[in-house]
């Protein structure tokens, strides 16, 4: 009988042990598996940091400049194009000042019919009375015809319609 209780107590005591050692790699199992759980999700929490951080230092950074870019771009494009304008307009006007110049040179430089007045004599800057006169054809403005003609009394030259048929258009 001594034998038989001693042989209950080991048996109790093995199934104990076996019991707290299951018991034991369990605890630890579900302890490792925690710490597993929790590090992993301290990794995904650290890494979602991480991208979040670098994506606002990014949009910072970069937004900005890309904000510059595209103003500088604009603010360039709206220069070229005022310049642009202005030399059009500088063309036009120097144009349009050059065609109303040739037509004032027209009305101020018309053709006259000899002997139809007194001061239709042609004022070249020339000193040769000849050559003043034998260019033909163009009437200048009273002050230079006047200029002219006190020249031509002075200096003998002659008037532009001299040796030309009086009534005839040149």
């Amino acid at each position: 009988m001594y034998l038989s209780s001693l042989f209950v107590v080991i048996v109790v005591i093995a199934v104990v042990i076996k019991v707290v050692v299951v018991a034991a790699v369990v605890v630890v199992v579900a302890v490792v598996m925690a710490v597993a759980i929790i590090l992993v999700l301290v990794v995904v929490v650290v890494v979602v940091v991480v991208v979040v951080v670098v994506v606002v230092v990014v949009v910072v950074a970069v937004v900005p400049a890309v904000v510059v870019v595209v103003v500088v771009i604009a603010a360039t494009a709206v220069v070229i194009e005022v310049v642009a304008q202005q030399q059009q307009q500088k063309q036009s006007s120097s144009s349009s000042n050059n065609s109303f110049n040739t037509r004032r040179t027209v009305f101020t430089h018309r053709r006259y019919m000899c002997g139809v007045g007194a001061k239709d004599v042609t004022q070249l800057e020339t000193d040769a009375p000849d050559q003043r006169a034998d260019i033909g054809g163009i009437s200048r403005t009273s002050y230079h015809t006047d200029n002219y003609s006190r020249r031509a009394r002075l200096t003998g030259g002659r008037t532009k319609c001299e040796n030309k048929q009086i009534g005839k258009t040149y």
